[in-house]
């Protein structure tokens, strides 16, 4: 009988074969360092990645404010606000 409560998600093969690699590379902390390294390296030599990733962060800040803002006014007014 099927978990209907279960998350699935439908990636591409290849994009699943790439993560498989991955997983099997970053068993070894020393593939993980040169992993990280390489993607560090990636990062730092495209500044239009750089901008997109800066970007992001912006933002996931302006929502993370506006989230603080709406929970302080919703308990100023007495409303419980879960979260």
């Amino acid at each position: 009988m099927p978990d209907w409560g279960k998350s699935i998600a439908l990636i591409d093969a290849a994009e699943y074969e790439e993560l498989l690699e991955d997983a099997h590379l970053l068993r070894s902390p020393r593939n993980a360092e040169r992993l990280w390294l390489a993607l560090l390296d990636d990062y730092l030599a495209d500044r239009m990645l750089r901008s997109a990733v800066e970007r992001q962060f912006e933002i996931i800040g302006e929502a993370l404010n506006q989230y603080s803002a709406y929970c302080t006014a919703g308990q100023q007014q007495g409303v419980a606000v879960v979260g």
